[in-house]
């Protein structure tokens, strides 16, 4: 019997600042639910929040989806959010689905279970999603997910901060150091032609994911790690 689809998606009501990417990386991508309740759809992943009174009468209750390619569902984390009361403004709960949902966009491609990225979620969901606690969960994401998945992670970050071409040209710079100082090792070259998704690739098998993430934070002076404004059109 086949799993139950997410709910469809459509523009969150109420007058939400926020209604998705600037640029859908996928045709279901954006908001669902209404402004007391919503969900948000990035790629594979649904979050949603609701409340459940018999479980947490005074804190809102977060599920997770990991949907297939058909839209059916293969996994669910669910709980309690500490970080998020009843009284929490419509501002706070767009936000909160959204930013979970993006930074879950791309450790989702590759996965059939959440597995070890579960206790990001549920670091999520105790502390929120400050600036503190999602670098803490990208860190525990990153070393669960593919090392696609963070090239592709940083790669979107990076193009929504800095514009596809000065992303490429700024990494490229910071290669030519990191071999300089011998951070990655000398002969580990890319032609000048190289993409930004090549030169992510060279860095995070030379680093290692979570410090590939690291070393670029430093080097861009960027947070790495999904802000709402920046899918806000």
């Amino acid at each position: 019997m086949n799993k139950p689809q997410a709910n469809a998606m459509h523009p969150l009501p109420g007058g939400a600042p926020w209604l998705g990417r600037r640029r859908p990386a996928h045709s279901s991508d954006g908001w669902t639910g209404t402004p007391e309740f919503p969900g948000y759809r990035a790629g594979r992943i649904v979050t949603r929040l609701s409340h459940l009174p018999t479980v947490s009468p005074d804190q809102l209750y977060l599920d997770v989806l990991l949907l297939d390619h058909r839209g059916h569902t293969l996994d669910v984390q669910g709980g309690s959010c500490a970080s998020l009361g009843l009284q929490s403004s419509a501002e706070a709960r767009a936000r909160f689905v959204c930013v979970v949902a993006e930074l879950m966009r791309h450790p989702g491609d590759d996965v059939s279970r959440f597995g070890a990225m579960a206790a990001a979620l549920a670091l999520l969901r105790e502390l929120g999603v400050e600036r503190g606690p999602l670098m803490a969960a990208a860190k525990l994401i990153d070393q669960a997910s593919t090392e696609q998945a963070v090239v592709d992670s940083l790669a979107d970050l990076l193009v929504m901060h800095l514009g596809e071409d000065e992303a490429q040209r700024s990494l490229a710079d910071h290669l030519v150091r990191l071999a300089r100082n011998r951070v990655i090792h000398p002969e580990l070259r890319l032609p000048a032609s190289a993409t930004l998704q090549q030169q992510l690739a060279l860095l995070v098998r030379a680093l290692g994911k979570h410090r590939a993430r690291h070393v670029l934070r430093m080097a861009e002076h960027l947070d790495l790690v999904p802000d709402v404004d920046m899918y806000h059109h």
